[in-house]
């Protein structure tokens, strides 16, 4: 079983550039190194040369290409070129058929409401979230 210290990279996929910015902050400032993307696109393809211990993806994503749960299939898809990615569900959708849909898959270790929580409240979640596994 993993432990917390064995998570150290993190990539964050967030359309919303100061949401991003602010997450970037906040993982970099505890310690971990982070990569971003504003799009599923360029998230699967810092995935495939990053290889993160873990990723923090908001599910709406911009209208036209890949949404979060594309992202996910992606990255499930194929483990050998993206490696076993536990993943934040970070978004506003609380839509309680998504919600479902997310625990279904198998890399989903959390669904987080970022309008419920601090940046610092989402740190405290996600690292409790990782240790959970």
């Amino acid at each position: 079983m993993k432990q917390l210290s064995d998570y150290k990279k993190c990539l964050i996929i967030e359309d919303e550039k100061d949401i991003r910015e602010m997450y970037v902050t906040i993982m970099q400032s505890a310690g971990y190194d982070v990569r971003s993307a504003s799009n599923g696109e360029n998230g699967v393809l810092i995935a495939s040369e990053f290889k993160p211990d873990f990723l923090m993806l908001d599910l709406m994503l911009s209208l036209r290409g890949m949404d979060g749960f594309d992202v996910i299939e992606t990255l499930e898809g194929d483990i050998e070129k993206y490696g076993d990615i536990a993943i934040m569900i970070i978004t506003n959708n609380s839509n309680e058929f998504e919600v479902k849909k997310a625990y279904k898959l198998k890399s989903v270790r959390g669904y987080l409401l970022k309008s419920d929580l601090t940046p610092e409240q989402v740190l405290y979640e996600v690292r409790s979230l990782l240790v959970e596994e």
